[in-house]
């Protein structure tokens, strides 16, 4: 299926969704679009229905090579959100009763170790991961800033070093036809467990490609256009 057939489907999906991401994302002070990989690679106003050539070539590409991989991760992050914009998406997200799982608050303490390695303790226990960034590119408007980024995960053993960073989180998890999720996230963070507990609250909106088992991970471009339709009214002038 065309690019432009998919773009109307996920337009039609992502509507609602959208308007709340624009509404309540904290303004910047940015007064111009541009994109950028690690330095500015183009300049162009971002819309619900068009990113700049360089973003959606990059994005393919990522899903053509990365896509099928359950190693990697494909996502975004929007950036300055505000209280009132959280609790609102998030609201919104709860309204809607056709999700793929059942969404549900979780709460986990992320501890970030001197070797890199991550240690996330939850009710069941605790895991260890090492992560590795590939790549990613920003989005920059003149109200918020999007980050996409291609990671990779993998398990390690039992870290010992010394924690230099404690993230207590509240996360609530939205899967959308098991190809996309919403993790909207609440963050207490800082360099010991008294400095996180007593931080203001950061709060996180992040859009992640979770299909990679799925048949919808040979579909590059609906997978281009679903992701960036997600986000697009989120990184609007």
């Amino acid at each position: 299926e065309g690019s432009a057939s998919c773009r109307s489907l996920v337009e039609a999906q992502d509507s609602s969704v959208g308007l709340h991401l624009r509404k309540h994302l904290r303004p910047g002070e940015n007064k111009s679009a541009s994109v950028k990989k690690n330095a500015p690679i183009a300049r162009r106003m971002a819309s619900p229905s068009e990113f700049s050539s360089e973003v959606r070539t990059k994005l393919r590409e990522w899903f053509v090579r990365y896509g099928p991989n359950p190693k990697f991760e494909i996502e975004a992050r929007i950036r300055d959100v505000t209280e009132v914009g959280f609790n609102s998406v998030l609201q919104k997200l709860l309204s809607n009763r056709g999700w793929s799982n059942t969404p549900a608050p979780e709460d986990t303490l992320d501890l970030v170790h001197a070797t890199g390695v991550r240690e996330t303790r939850h009710m069941t226990g605790a895991s260890f991961l090492r992560k590795q960034k590939w790549d990613n590119v920003d989005v920059m408007t003149r109200e918020r800033s999007v980050r996409f980024a291609v990671a990779s995960e993998e398990a390690t053993r039992e870290d010992t070093s010394p924690v230099q960073t404690w993230r207590w989180k509240q996360r609530t998890t939205f899967v959308h036809k098991r190809a996309f999720k919403f993790e909207l996230t609440k963050v207490k963070q800082g360099g010991s467990e008294q400095e996180a507990r007593g931080s203001e609250p950061i709060f996180e909106i992040e859009i992640e490609f979770c299909g990679q088992t799925e048949a919808v991970a040979s579909n590059h471009d609906y997978c281009v256009d679903s992701l960036l339709m997600k986000v697009s009214a989120g990184a609007r002038v």
